[in-house]
Formats: C-alpha cells, structure tokens, sequence
C-alpha cells in the first residue's frame, strides 16, 4: 500500500475533481505520463552518450532539408 502525507492526498483529490477524474483514473493517468517521460528521458541520455562516443552521428539540419529539398 502507498503512503501519503495529508496535504498530498488532498491535493491528490482536489485535481482529480478538477479534471473531473476519479482518483483511481487521475493516478494512473499521472504514473502513465511520468513513466512516458521517464523512458523517453532515458532514450536521449543514451542517444547522447552514443553522440560523444562517437558512436551515433549527427547530421546538420541544412543538410536534411536539402537532402529532401525543403524550404530553410
């Protein structure tokens, strides 16, 4: 079971029924959206550890958009 401290919990509840959520589906949402953000956090540290070792390159973005005759 998850402890929480008073103020949290309420805080919890006062934005579920602002979003019009039950505390349930507010929670979930949140874990959802920080679990998102936690990968995709990690994706770009090893995207770059991958560019400083030399491992990844880099392509200029001039390069792209001629490449695929975009406007720049």
């Amino acid at each position: 079971m998850l402890s929480l401290s008073p103020e949290l919990e309420l805080s919890i509840h006062h934005l579920a029924e602002q979003s019009g959520q039950s505390i349930n589906d507010f929670l979930t949402d949140v874990l959802k959206e920080y679990q998102s953000e936690t990968e995709a956090l990690q994706r770009a540290k090893q995207v770059l550890a991958g560019i400083d070792a030399g491992t990844i390159k880099t392509v200029p973005l001039a390069e792209v958009m001629k490449e695929y005759d975009l406007d720049y």
